[in-house]
């Protein structure tokens, strides 16, 4: 029962995540922004360029592509 719950919560999060993403985008802003996801376990993050690790994703990057 409480599965269902903390499942909602992690979609929450990545919707809003993806949401705060596409923002940036669209207002042409991608490159002053970056997404960091170090690993498929950990959850996404979209921070400042200047504050990024050097291991962020580019924008408009995926990892496939790198």
């Amino acid at each position: 029962m409480y599965f269902r719950h903390v499942m909602t919560g992690f979609g929450a999060y990545f919707y809003i995540t993806w949401g705060l993403w596409l923002r940036h985008c669209l207002n042409d802003k991608h490159d002053e922004y970056k997404v960091v996801w170090p690993s498929i376990l950990s959850l996404p993050v979209v921070i400042r360029a200047e504050n990024a690790p050097p291991n962020a994703i580019p924008s408009g990057f995926s990892k496939k592509m790198l």
